[in-house]
Formats: C-alpha cells, sequence, structure tokens
C-alpha cells in the first residue's frame, strides 16, 4: 500500500517531560461559558463503568497540553506539562498504548508543526516528522499516517496541507501516498481495512468544502457530502465497524435558525459507487453553540466530541481550528445509540477541544 519513494525515518527522543500525569488543579471557568443545559445525568452513571479513557487538548496557563481521564470526567491528569511547546490533536493507537499528535514549536519565523508519538503515560516521546499535521492511525497500530504541511511560514489554517505520508513505526520508514493530488485536506480517519480514508476536502480534487473518501493505496476519491450555502459537514471519523461515519454538522441560514449537531450516517466503500445513507442527528444545540471534534468510542457505543460557543466575528479564525483558543468549550459524551442522551465530561471551559477515546485492557 505504501507506494512511492520510502525515506528513512530520523526518530528522535525529544526532551524528556516535565510533568507526566500530573494531577489537575482547581481552575476558574472561563467568563464566556455555555450554560451546558439539558445534560442526561444517568449517561455519567453508566460511563463510570465504562472500560475506556478519553485524551483530549486543553488551553490553560498561556500553553496548550494533552490531558487525559475517566469516561464519566474523573481523575483528570495532564500528559505533558510542557510551558515553551504547544501540544495538540491526540489521537490514541487502536490498543491504546500510544497517542500520537501535534506539537507547534519554535518562536516566530521558525515555528513550525511537528508530528509525535509517545506512550499513553507521557514517557518515550519521539519525532514522527517534522511540518507534519493530521496523524491517524492504522487499524493495526503499525502505522501513521499524516499531511505534509505546504511550504511557507508557519500558519493556523487548517488545510495547509499538500502531500500524505505513511511512516511504519517498526523500521523508521516514510513512504508517500501515490495520489500525489492531495492537498488541502484536514482531519483524515483511516478505514479498518486500510482501504479508504476519509477527510474534509477544502476546494480541491473537484469538490468544494466537503466530507471526501479517497482510495488509501490508488487515486480515486470520492465526495460523500457537499457543503451549501448556510450548511456544512466537517471532520468525518470512521466507527469501529468501518461501516458508519460521525462528523459535525450545521444546517440553518442565519444565526436564528442555526442548529449544529453531530450526525451519523451509513457508508458503503465497497459499492460500485460509495455513498453514505440513514443519516441521522444525534445530539443538536441551537445558535451559538457549536458542536464539533466527534470520535467514536472502540466499541461504538459513544461519541466523544467538544461542545461550545462559535466564535461570533467571522472575521476571526473559529474556535474549532487547531491552535485556536476557544473559551466556552467543553468535552461531552453522547448515547450514539440515542437522541439528545449527553453529559458533559469538563465544565471549566478552558478550551477544551479534540477528544479523543483511549482502549482500557
Amino acid at each position: 500500500m505504501m507506494s512511492g519513494k520510502s525515506l528513512t525515518c530520523e526518530v528522535i527522543v525529544a526532551t524528556i517531560i516535565v510533568t507526566a500525569f500530573m494531577p489537575v488543579g482547581a481552575a476558574e471557568p472561563t467568563k464566556d461559558a455555555d450554560d451546558l443545559s439539558g445534560q442526561t445525568e444517568s449517561l455519567r452513571d453508566e460511563l463510570k463503568a465504562y472500560k475506556c479513557k478519553v485524551l483530549w487538548e486543553s488551553y490553560r496557563d498561556g500553553n496548550w497540553d494533552l490531558w487525559i481521564m475517566n469516561a464519566d470526567g474523573s481523575d483528570k491528569r495532564n500528559l505533558t506539562g510542557t510551558k515553551d511547546v504547544d501540544e495538540m490533536y491526540p489521537k490514541a493507537s487502536p490498543d491504546g498504548t500510544k497517542v500520537c499528535f501535534v506539537a507547534d514549536e519554535g518562536k516566530g519565523k521558525d515555528k513550525a508543526r511537528s508530528v509525535y508519538v509517545m506512550n499513553i503515560d507521557g514517557t518515550d516521546r519521539k519525532l514522527v516528522a517534522q511540518k507534519g499535521r493530521w496523524p491517524c492511525w492504522s487499524h493495526d497500530g503499525k502505522t501513521i499516517a499524516y499531511m505534509k504541511s505546504r511550504p511557507g511560514p508557519y500558519t493556523t489554517d487548517h488545510a495547509a496541507t499538500k502531500g500524505m505520508v505513511f511512516c511504519d513505526l517498526a523500521t523508521g520508514k516514510h513512504a508517500s501516498h501515490v495520489n500525489e493530488q492531495l492537498e488541502r485536506i484536514l482531519c483524515t480517519s483511516w478505514s479498518p481495512d486500510r482501504k479508504w480514508f476519509v477527510c474534509t476536502a477544502s476546494g480541491v480534487m473537484g469538490h468544494g468544502f466537503a466530507i471526501v473518501a479517497f482510495q488509501a493505496d490508488g487515486v480515486r476519491n470520492v465526495g460523500l457530502l457537499a457543503s451549501s450555502q448556510g450548511a456544512w459537514q466537517c471532520r468525518p471519523d470512521f466507527a469501529p465497524d468501518g461501516k458508519h461515519i460521525a462528523y459535525a454538522k450545521a444546517r440553518g441560514t442565519g444565526p436564528k435558525d442555526k442548529i449544529f449537531s453531530i450526525e451519523t450516517a451509513s457508508v458503503d466503500l465497497n459499492a460500485p459507487e460509495p455513498k453514505l445513507s440513514d443519516r441521522r442527528e444525534v445530539v443538536t444545540a441551537g445558535w451559538p453553540i457549536e458542536l464539533y471534534h466527534a470520535d467514536w468510542s472502540p466499541d461504538g457505543k459513544y461519541i466523544v466530541y467538544s461542545r461550545g460557543p462559535r466564535e461570533m466575528n467571522r472575521m476571526k479564525p473559529q474556535r474549532a481550528i487547531i491552535a485556536i483558543q476557544a473559551p466556552g468549550w467543553n468535552i461531552c459524551v453522547t448515547d450514539a445509540g440515542r437522541s439528545e442522551t449527553w453529559v458533559a465530561l469538563t465544565t471549566d471551559g478552558l478550551s477544551n477541544k479534540e477528544p479523543d477515546w483511549v482502549w482500557v485492557k
């Protein structure tokens, strides 16, 4: 599958993490807070016995760090604790032993985003690729696929990508995707059978802003959901069975009737023309509360996501974007099989985003 020129991956052990598993201290809630009304507290009781944890990113004390907590929101711990590096976008390996993520390092013209991997307890941190974005795991946990950053200075533009690369963690070798036209795509998710990726495409590959599937070892791509004026879908994530995806959605033409949701759909990538069916809104919120960053639990029972007030000024970067502060945002869980059944795992509103489930054996 990994066609193209292979290069040796120079794996570098980074500076030892200052504080691994540092217990969370008391934090003042942000003034720009969501009231978090409408929760189903019985769901929290279910989650107390659930054998998974949740990773996420949070901006506290002037820095982005990666955190981990139990499925019901208890026992929050800082995994990174660095002061001069911003760690974001955590993705746990399928077996729950490791996490890959991006880190913004350096200042001014020397600032760059890179891809790292470390143990789930924050130890043994290693560089996967400099100037890389949007890492995701193969289902066997042996390979990390990532997008290369576009040439040029550092940017928070979420679609500043050009080219996909696979890194074999055992050999340290990199191999470019056979499709050299992969650019301006974000939030890739790799199917369990390793045949397809789903992603958000931003005006490329014959699509506008859309959810797109593309072959892992070929050049075919298929538009699954196209956005229209006032409505969009973004950030798809494969369910563990590879037959469903979850994603963020917005509908309505203006603030008065704008509804944000986490939606699921069946996906058939083996059909002559891959397509979605049985679309269903699982949880919704009215303007200005936005729902984003959906991620399936390992058994497909729950979806973890982020929730918070949308940036009102359209001239400013939206709060869902990596490295953009999101005051008022929190991590929530919804039951994928029921409607409007959710509970908040964080309540301080300290830019809590990009959640991901961790399998606990």
